[in-house]
């Protein structure tokens, strides 16, 4: 059904894939994965033939529909989530109008007469009678009710925006769906929806995710890398397991490129020698000749070797040997550097840092929570869970406020004693608009200016080469330009400039790519100081443990 051969992207002058090659059937569930930043929503944008420059070629069969789902929302907002999906149901708005058209304009010809007694027919033969309270039953199944099915999307959450999108999949008798993050903003009800959908669903699905609940669901895994382009078949278990093979495997090939370009860079260089130590003119000759040989060859085949993308998971490590742990050490793909934090003031080691007292958040007369009592010491992991709307995000903020003592949103009464000595690192889901039109370097400049930190452009470079940016081409990259995994390492660069000893963490997961959520969950098992945390990663919740304050 969907084609890609030798397809090669560039932008500006980064090479964000090359030699991609794959093909998929009519009824597949097929997952794609790559670090952040290898042009995943971009290669939905080929696809879809938003974006035409590139080369290779990309086929599908005559006719095929395809629709692919936003990452991010920048509708207009105003528009209801009915008349949204009812803009993507095939033939509804083209025999809509014409019989709106014929309603308004009271004199007819018999062509009109004919036309709009044809559309009649077609319309109540396709059931657009009864479309209409179809999609708001089907909003309804997702948690959506009809008041917010008539309202204008802007009242609506991330999570929920994400189920009109679902829908608009549903109604629009695609064949070929491109999904984009589907799960960031869902809770965990959301998720289990989702997923039952994608069980169900009987086309081909391509979702961009790293969600490892996702892709324990799915047929097949592709993964993006600079090179090209691997083809996993089977779930996340299956996946783990073949790119352990895989990568051990690559690596020992590019060894082998690695020693035949040494051996031919000593060939070349003996013959020099040689060149220079023998008195025969002859042999002087046939010396220059091997020399220039081996030469060419040497150049030739360092310009030819590509490094692959090295990743394998820390469980599957586990069972190799010291000579392959040793030389994945060498060769691996760079993961986020993240700074190792100490606790430096002694006296905080058993210290309260919060203790939250008989606090009841909410708005007017809506209620979110109701006389909530805990409290968060020095190396403790405390999840918040809860469904969308029950206050979580809320509570996460009333934290941060109070610490920073700006406005308290939805406080109700309560009370709530931070630590005098309490640093907090926020990572947030959602990224300022203020800086949108600010370049990577000038949003890091500003970090450290908040901190009083030195900053030059050696420490520029060093931040970002920490968090896989590329110190020279990156650095100029205006942050609406940015990809979603590009936002969340800026929003990992906020949470930890200023060395906290607590973290609060909004859905963190949300964006990274499976390496750098395995480095994160790593470097959060090492961090001394306190977690606070809202995830419905289930693979992070399991990673993470502590104890759990359910709203």
């Amino acid at each position: 059904m969907l084609s890609l051969s030798s397809i090669s992207k560039t932008i500006s002058s980064k090479l964000l894939f090359e030699n991609l090659t794959f093909q998929l059937g009519e009824v597949e569930k097929v997952a794609l994965i790559g670090r952040n930043g290898i042009g995943k929503t971009t290669l939905f944008r080929l696809i879809t033939e938003e974006d035409k420059d590139y080369s290779g070629e990309i086929s599908k069969s005559r006719d095929y529909k395809i629709i692919k789902t936003e990452q991010e929302f920048f509708l207009d907002h105003e528009i209801t989530p009915l008349d949204y999906i009812l803009n993507f149901v095939p033939k509804y708005r083209e025999l809509h109008k014409v019989m709106k058209d014929y309603e308004l304009d009271p004199s007819h010809d018999m062509d009109e007469i004919t036309k709009f007694s044809d559309a009649i027919e077609e319309f109540h033969s396709l059931n657009f009678s009864q479309i209409d309270n179809e999609i708001i039953q089907t909003l309804e199944s997702f948690g959506i009710n009809m008041e917010q099915s008539l309202n204008p999307m802007m009242k609506m959450s991330g999570g929920e925006k994400r189920f009109v999108e679902l829908c608009k999949v549903i109604y629009s008798q695609a064949d070929i769906v491109l999904i984009d993050e589907p799960t960031n903003h869902m809770d965990y009800v959301g998720k289990e929806k989702f997923i039952a959908w994608l069980k169900s669903f009987k086309k081909l699905v391509i979702v961009i995710t790293h969600d490892r609940d996702i892709l324990q669901v799915v047929d097949k895994i592709i993964e993006l890398t600079p090179n090209g382009s691997k083809v996993f078949s089977g779930n996340y278990d299956k996946y783990i397991k073949q790119n352990s093979i895989s990568n051990v495997s690559d690596i020992n090939s590019y060894k082998t490129e690695l020693d035949k370009i040494e051996r031919l860079k000593e060939l070349y260089l003996n013959f020099r020698k040689i060149k220079q130590m023998v008195a025969s003119p002859a042999a002087r000759t046939s010396a220059a000749k091997k020399e220039e040989r081996y030469y060419q060859e040497y150049l030739k085949a360092k310009a030819e070797l590509v490094k692959p993308e090295f990743w394998i998971d820390q469980e599957s490590l586990l069972g190799q040997s010291k000579k392959v742990l040793e030389d994945y050490d060498k060769f691996k793909s760079k993961s986020i550097n993240f700074k190792s934090f100490l606790v430096e003031d002694k006296s905080l080691n058993t210290a309260t840092l919060i203790k939250i007292q008989d606090l009841t958040l909410g708005f007017g007369e809506r209620i979110l929570t109701k006389n909530l009592n805990f409290q968060i010491s020095m190396g403790d992991k405390v999840e918040i869970r809860g469904r969308n709307g029950a206050g979580k995000s809320t509570f996460l903020k009333y934290i941060i406020n109070s610490y920073s003592q700006n406005k308290i949103i939805g406080f109700i009464s309560g009370k709530i004693e931070l630590h005098p000595k309490l640093k907090v690192g926020v990572y947030e889901q959602e990224i300022d608009n203020s800086e949108l039109e600010l370049t990577l370097a000038q949003i890091i400049r500003k970090l450290y200016d908040s901190e009083n930190l030195a900053f030059n452009d050696q420490e520029l470079s060093r931040v970002l080469a920490n968090y896989l940016f590329d110190p020279i081409l990156d650095k100029g990259l205006k942050l609406k330009s940015c990809s979603g995994g590009q936002k969340a390492r800026i929003q990992l660069i906020k949470m930890l400039i200023s060395n906290p000893n607590i973290l609060i963490l909004d859905e963190p997961t949300n964006h990274l790519d499976l390496s750098s959520i395995e480095e994160f969950e790593s470097m959060l098992k090492d961090y001394q100081g306190a977690v606070l945390y809202v995830s419905h990663d289930n693979y992070f919740r399991k990673n993470m443990g502590g104890k759990v304050v359910e709203f």
